[in-house]
């Protein structure tokens, strides 16, 4: 319903809730009025479909009296009437809307100053005589005079347009600040604190959350780290396995698998490679058929995982398969 008055007026958002109060307050009375006039009357289902206004839908008016004659709507009817009758303040105005009184007594003013509260409460309580309605609106009015006289200048600055375009007076305007205001304005101070509390927790969940983002970031870079540490792993078990065939085949040769030669003069250093270690040539004739072995040469096996760090030492007494080393027949 809003949408559709935007489409068909022009006005300003911060009326807003005016409008929909209104539209509230008119659809309120055009119910009243239908069954006033077209519900009240009758007593039976055919004498009620029969009495249909022409600007009501035929679905929406079955809607209605079915509301009307169910316990429910029974029941809010009877609550409605209680209140009107406790109803303590009357006004003249009519079927004229106060915005239209509003407007009319606006441009009748030479300087078209807004009418406030008080101005629109008068207009409207008063009748043609100038008399007021009722007792109770001139025990009100005589309270607005009083509270005009004790406050002059606030009686002319309630201009904001949430008060000139207000449905009626307020009730503080009438009867002063009451023990509702006051409770409004505590729930008010817990909105706000509850707002805060918000935005703090807010702060402390963006902040838990950046540091969850370098946990995982430090884990990721772990997890880099050992995928790194299994691959050296892997490359040293190869390196292993290698060797480990390589000495288990005597047709493999094992210096040259080593990356170092055979060197005859183990009285000179080798500079082929900073692995052999020359030593004294021994005399390493076997008894019985054991042949001599005079190539010796000793080798370092180097550490790859510790970057160069000598982890075994051995002597290559030949490399030829066919060549028998060591041993002996026990005499």
């Amino acid at each position: 319903m809003y949408e559709l008055v935007m489409s068909k007026f022009q006005f300003d958002k911060e009326i807003k809730s005016w409008v929909l109060m209104s539209i509230g307050k008119k659809w309120r009375d055009w119910k009243c009025e239908l069954k006033k006039f077209h519900y009240s009357p009758h007593d039976n289902d055919e004498a009620w479909l029969a009495d249909l206004n022409e600007r009501v839908h035929i679905d929406q008016w079955k809607a209605l009296i079915e509301f009307w004659n169910s316990e429910e709507g029974k029941a809010r009817n009877k609550i409605n009437t209680e209140n009107r009758r406790k109803q303590r303040i009357g006004h003249a105005a009519g079927t004229k809307s106060f915005a239209r009184i509003h407007e009319e007594e606006r441009n009748k003013r030479a300087n078209g100053e807004d009418l406030t509260r008080v101005d629109m409460f008068l207009l409207t309580h008063r009748r043609k005589n100038g008399m007021p309605v009722d007792e109770a609106s001139a025990r009100a009015m005589e309270q607005l005079n009083e509270r005009t006289l004790q406050q002059p200048e606030a009686s002319h600055n309630s201009t904001a347009r949430k008060d000139i375009f207000s449905l009626g007076p307020s009730p503080s305007d009438i009867w002063g600040t009451t023990s509702h205001s006051v409770q409004s304005q505590g729930m008010t101070s817990d909105a706000q604190k509850i707002d805060e509390q918000y935005e703090e927790l807010h702060a402390e969940i963006s902040s838990l959350r950046e540091t969850m983002a370098d946990r995982d970031a430090q884990i990721s870079s772990l997890r880099e780290t050992m995928a790194d540490r299994d691959v050296q792993i892997s490359s040293l078990r190869e390196t292993m396995t290698t060797l480990m065939a390589a000495i288990m085949n005597p047709s493999i040769n094992l210096a040259t698998l080593l990356g170092v030669s055979a060197n005859p003069n183990l009285n000179q250093p080798s500079s082929s490679s900073s692995h052999l270690v020359p030593t004294p040539q021994r005399d390493l004739a076997n008894k019985g058929n054991s042949t001599s072995c005079t190539n010796v040469t000793q080798v370092l096996l180097k550490s790859i995982v510790r970057h160069g760090d000598t982890v075994a030492k051995g002597t290559i007494l030949s490399t030829d398969p066919l060549t028998k080393v060591g041993g002996g027949n026990g005499t």
